[in-house]
C-alpha cells in the first residue's frame, strides 16, 4: 500500500492530522490549502455516517457519503492486495536466498569431494584444512533439505497477483491472468485504465461469482403468486437483507421474496425456484403489472458486482458513474471493462440505471439477462443541456470499446440514426440509452 493511500485513510477514518499533513505535503504548494480543505470536508462527511449505515448504505447515506464510501472501500481493497504482495515478496526473497545458498553449498560440496579425492593421493601436508560454512539462510533441520534448488527456482518464477483487465485509451482491452492468484483474491477482478501516455490508473476491484445462465420465457403459464404457488412452510416474514424486505418459503424449497420500495425501481416480488428458475413481478411501462420468467440453463457465466459509484479523477483521466434507481447492480465482467473505457472517453458522470440482478435475471427487461446490457440516463436530460451532442459522443465512445447495439427512444431516434449500431427503441427508451451486444472476441487473454 502506498504512503498516500495510508495517509488518506488514516485521516478520513481516524482523524489523524499528522497523516493529513503528510498526504497534503506531496502536492504543489499552490494546491495544498484547497486539498486540505477537501480532506477536512470528507472527514466531516465520514463522521456523519449513521452508526447502522452498513445495513443499507444506499438508503442511509447521502450521494456524497456513498461516493466517499466507495473510495474508502477501493483503497482498503488495494491496501489488502498490497499487504499480501509485500508478504509474498518477502517470502519469495527469503527463499531465493535459500536457493542461492543451496546452490553455493552444492558447489562447495562438489569441490570438497574433489579435494578429498585429491587428498587421498597427496601427502598429509597438502590436505585442505579450511571448511566451508553453511549459508546463514539454511536451516540444518528444515524441510528445505528435501527441496531441489531447481524446483525452488521454478516456483519463484510464478507471478502471483490478481486477474486484471487492462483497458487502453485506443480501445484495446486485455485480460491478464497471473500464474498464481493471491489468497483472498481468487474471486476478484481488477480494472486498470491506460491513458494516452500509457500511465496506469487503478480504477476498481470487483468481486465476481458464477451463475447458471438464464433465458427469458415469454408469457409463462405457471402460478407464481404468493401463497398460491404451493404449500407454504415458512410464512412471510420481514427481513433486513440488502434490497429484500420480506421472505417466505414453500415446502418444496422455493423462496418468495418481496423487494424494498424505492423510487425508480419497478420490481416488487421474486420467486426463486429450487430448479434454478426465477420469476419476477412488478410494473412494466407497457405491460402493466406482470410476472416475467427467467429459466435456468446448464451453461455458466460470470457476473461482477458493480461499485455503487466510481469517482476517479487523476492526471486528466476522469471515470465517473453512479448507480441510481436500480437494484440491478451486476454485469458481465467483460462489459464492465468496455464500459470503463467509454467512461474515460466521455469524461462525464454517467447515471447508470442498471444491468442485471445477481443471478442473471433482470426485471422488467428481457434484454439485460445475464448482465449483457446496461442502461444509462441521457446526459442531456441529467445535465439539462440544450442538445444531445454529449449523448452522441457517448454512443461513439461505447462503440469504440466494442459495444455494437444502442437502443434509442422514438422521440429522439432521428437525431442518432446515422450512428452505426443505433436501432429504434420505441417509447420504452425515451428515458434512457440501452447499450448491448458487446463483442467479446475483442478482449485479448494474456496468461
Amino acid at each position: 500500500m502506498t504512503d498516500d493511500a495510508e495517509n488518506y485513510l488514516g485521516y478520513i477514518k481516524d482523524g489523524d492530522e499528522a497523516k493529513r499533513d503528510a498526504y497534503v505535503s506531496k502536492f504543489d504548494a499552490s494546491e495544498q490549502e484547497s486539498i486540505k480543505q477537501g480532506l477536512e470536508q470528507q472527514r466531516r462527511d465520514y463522521e456523519r455516517f449513521p452508526a447502522d449505515y452498513k445495513d443499507a448504505p444506499d438508503k442511509k447515506l447521502t450521494p456524497e457519503q456513498l461516493n466517499l464510501l466507495g473510495k474508502i472501500k477501493e483503497l482498503e481493497e488495494k491496501s489488502e492486495l498490497w499487504e499480501k504482495t509485500k508478504e509474498k515478496a518477502t517470502k519469495m526473497l527469503w527463499w531465493e536466498d535459500v536457493v542461492e545458498g543451496l546452490a553455493k553449498q552444492s558447489q562447495q560440496t562438489e569441490q570438497s569431494d574433489t579435494e578429498t579425492e585429491k587428498s587421498q593421493t597427496l601427502p598429509p601436508s597438502t590436505e585442505q584444512t579450511e571448511t566451508s560454512s553453511t549459508p546463514a539462510t539454511l536451516s540444518q533441520n528444515g524441510e528445505v533439505w528435501f527441496m531441489h534448488p531447481v524446483a525452488l527456482m521454478n516456483y519463484f518464477k510464478f507471478k502471483a497477483g490478481i486477474v486484471t483487465y487492462h483497458i487502453y485509451q485506443d480501445g484495446k482491452i486485455e485480460k491478464h491472468i497471473p500464474e498464481k492468484i493471491f489468497p483472498g483474491f481468487e474471486r476478484k477482478y481488477q480494472y486498470v485504465y491506460h491513458d494516452k501516455d500509457n500511465n496506469e490508473h487503478e480504477i476498481c476491484i470487483c468481486e465476481w461469482h458464477t451463475i447458471n445462465k438464464k433465458v427469458f420465457v415469454d408469457s409463462p403459464r405457471e402460478t407464481f403468486n404468493y401463497p398460491d404457488h404451493g404449500t407454504v412452510e415458512e410464512t412471510k416474514t420481514n427481513v433486513s437483507d440488502g434490497y429484500i424486505a420480506a421472505r417466505a418459503k414453500y415446502k418444496n424449497g422455493d423462496i418468495h421474496e418481496w423487494i424494498k420500495i424505492e423510487d425508480g425501481v419497478s420490481i416488487h416480488e421474486r420467486l426463486t425456484m429450487i430448479n434454478g428458475n426465477i420469476a419476477e413481478y412488478g410494473r412494466h411501462d407497457k405491460q402493466g403489472d406482470v410476472w416475467k420468467l427467467y429459466k435456468k440453463l446448464k451453461e455458466e457465466a460470470q457476473m461482477v458486482r458493480m461499485p455503487d459509484s466510481l469517482n476517479y479523477e487523476s492526471s486528466g483521466v476522469i471515470i465517473k458513474y453512479e448507480l441510481k434507481e436500480t437494484f440491478r447492480k451486476y454485469i458481465n465482467p467483460d462489459l464492465l471493462a468496455g464500459f470503463i473505457g467509454a467512461l474515460a472517453e466521455i469524461k462525464e458522470n454517467i447515471i447508470v440505471t442498471g444491468s442485471a440482478y445477481e443471478q442473471g435475471s433482470c426485471f422488467p427487461s428481457s434484454l439485460h439477462i445475464n448482465g449483457l446490457s446496461i442502461d444509462t440516463k441521457y446526459i442531456k436530460k441529467v445535465k439539462n443541456l440544450t442538445d444531445y451532442k454529449k449523448d452522441k459522443e457517448f454512443v461513439n465512445a461505447l462503440a469504440k470499446f466494442h459495444f455494437r447495439t444502442f437502443r434509442i427512444g422514438e422521440a429522439i431516434y432521428n437525431l442518432f440514426k446515422d450512428i452505426s449500431g443505433v436501432i429504434f427503441g420505441y417509447e420504452l427508451h425515451n428515458s434512457h440509452l440501452h447499450t448491448e451486444n458487446f463483442d467479446f472476441n475483442t478482449i485479448k487473454i494474456i496468461e
